[in-house]
């Protein structure tokens, strides 16, 4: 790594992410950048923890939503057990509030999975440096109040598509709602994939965590 005429070390990561194809695909990228170095990773949070402690990283890459401690408890943890570690946040779905809470916990930045692998380099880079870096989506919902982003997030769902997270917010499967709506599962199942997209979120679980947070109920 280059800073002026000066060499510096690689910057050391650890990757945590549940998913493995995910944590692949990003330990791709790590290992292909001569200035960075992978030094370990994770699926769960008691590994990062017990790694941040033991390797010291310049930068976690940490997944929003992984089993173990709630994110923002972890980014605390982290924080203590190796304070000069960089936390980078990579993550489908957000919210402002939670936003708010990790930057207040200690994390460095945000990024969208959607985004380039470039952008994840130079997120890396960023917060390694002592920066900042956050996704642009990320940053609009730190300017909005979150009566402003509930109302933008909820006008992207049409009335059906509500009335179907709804559902799945209640536990109903993909059957149980197309048998009550009177429609096909594979309709159903349609309805569901447009859900995520365009709440940008990869799962159930996502999704009903959104609907929630932004208290979307039946009337």
């Amino acid at each position: 790594m280059y800073e002026g005429n000066t060499v510096t070390a690689p910057v050391r990561i650890v990757i945590a992410d549940d998913h493995p194809l995910i944590r692949s695909g990003m330990k791709s990228i790590v290992i292909s950048e001569p200035d960075m170095i992978l030094v370990g990773e994770a699926n769960n949070g008691d590994d990062v923890r017990q790694l941040c402690e033991e390797l010291k990283p310049d930068v976690l890459s940490l997944d929003l939503n992984m089993p173990g401690p709630p994110a923002v408890s972890l980014v605390r943890e982290v924080r203590r057990l190796s304070p000069k570690t960089k936390i980078l946040i990579v993550t489908a779905f957000y919210d402002a509030t939670s936003v708010r809470e990790l930057i207040s916990a200690g994390a460095s930045g945000m990024l969208l999975k959607d985004e380039t692998s470039g952008k994840f380099v130079l997120a890396v880079r960023t917060v390694a440096q002592g920066g900042y870096w956050f996704s642009p989506l990320a940053v609009k919902g730190l300017i909005e109040s979150p009566a402003d982003t509930a109302r933008s997030s909820n006008r992207k769902l049409t009335g059906r598509e509500r009335e179907i997270l709804i559902l799945v917010t209640q536990g109903m499967s993909n059957e149980q709602i197309a048998e009550k709506l009177e429609l096909s599962s594979q309709t159903v199942r349609n309805y569901i994939s447009r859900i995520y997209s365009k709440l940008g979120v990869r799962s159930r679980t996502e999704a009903v965590t959104w609907a929630r947070e932004q208290g979307l109920r039946s009337s």
